[in-house]
């Protein structure tokens, strides 16, 4: 029996005992630095010395209303501590708290509760200022800023949060990490599609979806074009953004900071978080054995550790996940179709373009957003590789996700993935032990 570990929480690992006859080629684990001592105080210094942009205090002066915005839940974001040094700058500038609006990035994701958003920022934040949410179908809430680039060639209508549109001033707190469409995710993507109507993130992450997949996270500005459209959709608000934007280490502690102008930020972190989080593997397995942590919110964003280190598992091969979920059951996904997982595998790779969306195109009106992205993210991984899951919670709630096989304990699991292979004499594992901050670098 051969033993190898995985991140299952900040401070737990998950032993997994693999079949005697099984080799791990490859155990891959994040390269990440020290966290900042002083956080506090290292980021109240640099208020005053950020890229491209003049000191808070300065932009503060002329300001008479201001929003903070911050991400949801999907992300682990220290934003208490971030928004300290800043709320003690605008008590400095004299700003009142009725001048300031609170936002939650929430995108098309779920709303927070009160419970949930003083967990986010704590009580005495979330009593003190405004708070509002992205209620993203509602138009009446939105100021049309007018039209930019999609990054395809196509037109982009961009539709923002009044209280964005309306602020003198708009500071991000986010933490940059890697992105399967956007290349990367934070800064401005905050506010596209976080703070945006649907009119406008649908057509997003369409372009986010355009491509081979398995090639777009990672991905930098010039060749990525959903980041294109997002950085040209901010660009409509002025210069009027400030961003706070950390890198964090597996235990949610900040081990980069940068501040300033969004896109200067952008551009030195997704520098950081390729050379952190980019990985090589020296060769394809019969199997990829792929943590989720530290996103394991939900099965959409655990799904996307799957996604991104995919091609570590030869084509045909298997991809395992590992996923400790907090939330289970919002998402739930049916397919029109129920045919046997081989010869949906063998129509797939029959099809030309999107897979997915050629698939799914005049059948998936009935689900919601999330689902859909979700539907077609799967049916492109599984076109590859079959994907099993452990994953206790989904097993306890009934949740299940057509052509996906979800186990409760795992020697079962490696029983079928032996017969799935065909109980050949010799297994080749690669192990992503952080596989929801890590992804494979693209070697086209």
């Amino acid at each position: 029996m051969h033993r190898t570990t995985v991140r299952w929480t900040e401070n737990e690992y998950l032993s997994l005992d693999l079949p005697e006859h099984w080799h791990v080629q490859g155990h891959y684990a994040p390269r990440v630095a020290p966290p900042i001592a002083n956080l506090s105080s290292r980021l109240a210094q640099r208020l005053e010395e950020p890229l491209g942009r003049p000191g808070l205090s300065a932009l503060l002066a002329r300001a008479q209303s201001v929003a903070l915005v911050i991400d949801d839940l999907t992300r682990a974001t220290p934003v208490t501590t971030l928004l300290e040094p800043v709320v003690t700058a605008l008590e400095k500038a004299g700003i009142a708290d009725d001048q300031v609006t609170g936002v939650v990035a929430t995108g098309m994701h779920p709303p927070l509760s009160a419970q949930e958003l003083t967990g986010k920022i704590g009580l005495g934040l979330a009593q003190r200022f405004r708070w509002v949410q992205n209620h993203c179908r509602d138009l009446d809430k939105y100021a049309y800023l007018g039209t930019s680039g999609d990054g395809s060639g196509g037109d982009l209508d961009v539709h923002v949060l009044k209280e964005l549109a309306q602020a003198d001033l708009i500071i991000l707190f986010s933490s940059v990490s890697p992105h399967l469409q956007a290349g990367f995710g934070g800064g401005s993507k905050l506010v596209f599609p976080g703070c945006a109507h649907v009119k406008t993130i649908g057509p997003l992450h369409r372009v986010g979806l355009q491509g081979d997949v398995s090639k777009l996270v990672g991905q930098r500005l010039a060749d990525n074009h959903m980041r294109q459209a997002v950085e040209r959709a901010a660009a409509l608000l002025g210069d009027k953004v400030f961003s706070v934007s950390v890198l964090l280490d597996s235990a949610a502690s900040v081990s980069c900071l940068e501040l300033g102008e969004p896109s200067q930020v952008q551009q030195r972190l997704s520098s950081a978080c390729e050379r952190i989080f980019g990985l090589e593997i020296t060769e394809q397995s019969d199997v990829a054995i792929v943590s989720a942590f530290p996103r394991d919110y939900d099965i959409l964003q655990a799904f996307k550790s799957i996604a991104n280190v995919r091609m570590a598992a030869k084509e045909g091969a298997i991809v395992v996940g590992m996923m400790n979920l907090s939330v289970v059951g919002h998402l739930r996904v049916k397919v029109p179709f129920t045919i046997p997982t081989g010869s949906l595998q063998f129509i797939l790779k029959l099809m030309n373009g999107p897979v997915a969306t050629r698939l799914l195109s005049r059948f998936d009106r009935g689900l919601s957003p999330e689902a859909r992205f979700f539907a077609r993210l799967g049916l492109d991984t599984i076109r590859r590789n079959r994907v099993l899951l452990y994953c206790p919670q989904l097993v306890d709630s009934g949740v299940k996700f057509p052509y996906i096989e979800v186990f409760a304990e795992l020697p079962p699991l490696w029983q079928r993935v032996e017969k799935l292979l065909g109980r050949p004499d010799q297994v080749r594992a690669n192990v992503f032990a952080e596989g929801g901050s890590t992804y494979l670098r693209s070697t086209s």
